[in-house]
This record gives C-alpha cells, structure tokens and sequence, in this order.
C-alpha cells in the first residue's frame, strides 16, 4: 500500500543518513510520533533523512534492498497491530533484539522475549508490533522484511466429530486394513519399535503439530511425549494460557498414529512409534504462524524424522517466514536412529475446503499442505468416496482413510465416526514412520518416491495422479515390500561456501550419506584432511577445494566436493 504526505514519503526518500545507535535510539520514540499508519495516510517526517541505527553496530550486514512490508493482514490493518516476523540481514545477535525492542517490536502474546528461530536458522525475529511502529523497525538497516505473522482468515483443525459416542471397538478397524497396516506389522520393526541398540530399528519419532493432547495418558500410550514452551500448559506454544486442555483432536490425530491396542480401544498405523506433541493452535482466540514456526524449530531441535500437521488456513498464502521454515528440513538428519537418511518428511492435511470450520469459500488445498516440500493427504470413505466441497487441486499427493473413521478418546475408549482430512494425514505420517523405522539409511525423498509409486489407484482417479485423490490410497504393505533394493548411494557436503572474518576459523562441513549399506567411512582430502564424517579448521584469504571420498559397508563409493571463497564482507558468525 502507498502512502502519500504533504512532504516526501519514506519509500521516496534517499538511503537514510547513519548515526550512532545510541543517538538514533533515543530518537525513535520522536520518529514513532511521526510514522505512517499502515491504513491511513502518512503523517510528516522530521528532516529530510530517516534517522537509523548502524547495522554494524549490531554485528549484521546493512540491507542493499527495499525492505518489503507489503504482507499486512485485514485484521492487522483494521486492528492496528499485530504479530509480525521481522526477516533480517542475517542470524539475530542479542545487539539487534535490543535495536527491534527499541524500536518498538513487542515479545508475541504468550511470550516474555521476542522469539528468534535458531535452530531453523531462518535469520528471522518473532514479535508484535502496532502499525505506526512498523516505519520505525522498517527503518533499521538490518531489516529486510516485516509481515503479519497471522494468517488472512485463520488457521484451524482440519476435522470434526461427526458423531462422538464412547464404545468398545475392535482394535482393527477398516481403516487399517484399507492400507494394509496389520500386513505391514508382520516385519516386527515397521512397528515403530523404539531402538535399544544399533542392531535394532526405532522409529524415526514423529512429530504432532495440533491442539494440544491427552496428556493424562490413561491408555498405552508409552511412546507419547508432549513438548512444552509453558511449563503450566502441557505441550502449549500457543497464548491461550489455558493449563488443563485435554486436546480432543490431538487426542485423535495420536490416536491414528502410535495408539496402542488393549482390546478396548483403536490402534494406530504405528502402535509402538515414538511421538511428541507440541501445541500450536489455541484453544480460543486467534491461531498464529508463529506459533507453529516456533515449535518446526524445537522440531528440528528435537530431530524426529516426521512431522504431522492436521491443520491450515483456506489457501491464501501464509507469510514467508513458514515456507523458509519448512524449506530447512530437507536436509536435516533425524537425530533418533542408526546411520539416519536425510530428510526429514512432512505431511499435513489437505484441508476441508467449504466443510471448514473457518467457512472457507473456496476447495483449495489449504497451507501448509500446500507447499511444495509438504505431502498434502486427502480423506475418503470407506467405499473409497471422496466427500463434495472437502479441498481438491494439484498438491493433493496421496489419499488416506479420513471420513468416518473410530478414534481414541480422550482418556481412553472410542469415538465413532469423526471425519476430516485431519485424520487422513497421520495414517501417511505412520506409514512413513514404520518404513523409515526398517530402513532408517534411506532419504525423506526416496521414501517420498516410494509412496507415490507404490500407492494403490482408486476407482475413478486420473492416471498417473488427479486433484482429487492425488497417486491413489497409500499402501503400508506394498511400501514396505518395495524396499527390498536400496535405493542409490547418495551423499552431499554441508557446511558454508562461502566464510568472512568471523567464521573463516571456526567452521566446520560434513559428509551427508543416505542409501546404500551402513555404516560409511569418510576420506577427506584439499583444504582438510581427516576420517570423521565432520571437519573443520582455517580457510586461506585464497579460499580452496574441499573434498571427500566416501564408501560404504558394500563398498559402493563417490567422490564428493566444494570450492570455499573468502569474502571479507560475509557477516555470518559460527553456528
């Protein structure tokens, strides 16, 4: 939105005149009187320069772009404040949180300190602003970008209880069986079982992004574990500050993954996988993205190998903070197994399109299922019947059971009959688990292959995928059974290209190997030498080449490497 005034706008306005940071600190509460209202118009500028803290000062790059605040919700807007992700020059220092809370960047509701990302290392700042402070943060030098952190319509739950009655139920319900989970659990470690040694399999753990959870843990439910970012709320990274929330549809989405038979209750696709619960969404009150940005990074942090996401918005694109998020886990190694594969997988609900509780008008696929790097699952019954108005398009991928389908109640027994493409998610998010847990060496994107080209093709779909059904049904057995070759040995260096005076000599790279036989060994050569699959020392002015040579159990190898650069004007520092 353009602005105009009586004087020059701020977006017309030459680069701003640098001063000390202590000076342009004390002048910013003058600047804020005078800052443009997003909605409204401008009011005047004092002077003719923007006065602004040196992004030297707070040991990151100054910008040599125009920052974008184009990104600002209706409800923000009409509000006149909100959260907002503030994108910066590079990974925050404690020197430039200082410089945002000057100038005006409040912690997020639910928060007492403004939230950075670093795990995910996004080089992004989570916090609340009121529109006139927006100019005031845009001014700094370091900032590239400030957007709303909320979403245009909302976020919520993907599912809803048709009819929710307790009941005894037969553990192997039709849901199971439609994707062949009890044939895929004659391999004992599809299972999900946890690893007690290096020649045992465990699940790679998945990870629940809901609304919150049983955290009573009445039932079998030994693998659960429930993340917490507020000690008086069990697994809350929301503001709702609500303590006891027994969390039905986390309940229920568990349930489908890991939920483990007595006889008086549902089992999950995976009944012995490991699975933590983090809170994302509130129970009333406004969803945030930051919220589900803040628990990715504990995610990665916690390195599980799957993360289940039964919720969204009604398609309209969420801020770029979420997508830079869900792009860092490609390359991540789950923490939790032997010899892991790259990649950790994410899957999420495709939506419930004009069936939304948020009252959708459209049947796009909702975000983040959207997204490119996301498996976006559609529902259907159990004659393999697609519900009308539930969200359709080219990012649906697989299919999954998800309309009227028994799931574990809260605090033990059976709720009949709940529907949604909530509950199609976590069937894949198991499955997914359960092959990762036999093959732990194997990539997030050759399991991605498999799925699609193992999925069983439903009555009516378009071949090879349609927007409706995507691949087809997901098929656990016939996964299970196609990875009876590994696939290519793979590997890949990580680590920085290109280094500056605060990092040249505390940098370290590392040999990312999936495929193949485990365990691998490691022969590095150029700039470093040594046989760990991790090295690190002191990059020359002149830069160089980085090799390494790696071979595995089989005596399958490749040659892997790099060229590092020098560059005196590189600001990042050593992770």
């Amino acid at each position: 939105m353009t602005c105009t005034s009586a004087r020059t706008a701020p977006s017309q306005m030459q680069s701003p005149k640098l001063e000390s940071a202590d000076k342009s600190a004390n002048r910013i509460q003058t600047l804020l009187a005078f800052g443009c209202l997003i909605g409204t118009a401008c009011g005047e500028w004092p002077g003719s320069t923007i006065p602004s803290i040196r992004a030297e000062g707070v040991g990151l790059a100054t910008r040599t772009q125009e920052v974008d605040t184009t990104r600002f919700t209706s409800g923000f807007r009409q509000r006149g404040e909100g959260g907002v992700f503030v994108k910066l020059t590079g990974e925050p220092t404690s020197s430039a949180r200082m410089a945002l809370s000057a100038s005006g960047l409040m912690p997020p509701r639910g928060r007492d300190h403004l939230v950075s990302f670093d795990s995910l290392k996004i080089r992004t700042v989570w916090g609340r602003l009121t529109a006139r402070q927006v100019q005031a943060i845009a001014n700094l030098p370091f900032v590239l970008r400030v957007e709303s952190s909320e979403d245009e319509v909302g976020i919520d739950v993907h599912g809803n209880s048709i009819q929710a009655i307790n009941a005894s139920a037969s553990e192997i319900t039709w849901n199971l069986e439609r994707i062949r989970a009890p044939e895929m659990w004659t391999d004992f470690e599809a299972t999900g079982e946890r690893q007690t040694g290096q020649s045992t399999w465990q699940s790679v753990g998945i990870a629940l992004l809901d609304k919150g959870g049983d955290y009573r843990q009445t039932y079998n439910a030994s693998g659960w574990e429930f993340v917490s970012a507020n000690p008086a709320s069990p697994a809350n990274y929301t503001g709702d500050g609500v303590a006891a929330y027994l969390g039905v549809h986390g309940t229920w989405v568990a349930g489908f993954l890991a939920a483990e038979p007595n006889n008086s209750m549902v089992a999950g696709v995976a009944p012995r996988a490991a699975i933590k619960v983090y809170k994302v969404l509130p129970e009333t009150g406004t969803a945030d993205w930051g919220y589900i940005v803040d628990a990715l990074d504990q995610a990665w942090t916690d390195g599980v190998g799957v993360i289940n996401m039964s919720f969204g918005n009604c398609g309209d694109e969420p801020p770029s903070a979420v997508e830079e998020a869900i792009e860092q886990f490609a390359t991540r190694v789950p923490a939790d197994a032997a010899y892991p594969g790259v990649g950790v997988t994410l899957v999420a609900a495709a939506g419930n399109g004009t069936q939304s509780s948020l009252g959708c008008s459209t049947t796009a696929v909702a975000y983040p299922g959207a997204y490119a790097d996301v498996i976006a699952v559609a529902a259907v019954n159990d004659e393999d019947e697609h519900s009308s108005g539930l969200s359709v398009g080219p990012e649906v991928e697989i299919t999954a059971p998800g309309i009227c389908v028994d799931g574990l109640a809260v605090g033990g027994g059976v709720d009949s009959c709940i529907s949604g493409t909530s509950f199609a998610a976590p069937h894949v998010s198991a499955v997914i688990a359960a092959v990762r847990a036999r093959h732990p060496a194997w990539s997030a994107t050759t399991i991605r292959s498999l799925l699609q080209q193992t999925a069983e093709k439903i009555s009516g779909q378009g071949l090879p995928r349609d927007n409706t059904f995507g691949f087809g049904m997901v098929n656990g057995y016939a996964m299970l059974q196609a990875l009876s070759t590994p696939p290519p040995f793979t590997f890949y260096i990580t680590g920085p290209t290109v280094v500056g005076p605060n990092n040249y000599s505390c940098s370290s790279w590392s040999a990312v190997a999936s495929g193949g036989s485990s365990p691998y060994s490691f022969t590095w050569s150029g700039l470093f030498t040594g046989n760990e699959i991790t090295v690190s020392g002191t990059v020359p002015q002149s830069g160089g080449d980085l090799e390494v040579y790696v071979i595995d159990s089989a005596g399958a190898h490749g040659i892997g490497s790099i060229h590092i650069t020098y560059d005196p004007n590189n600001q990042d520092y050593c992770e």
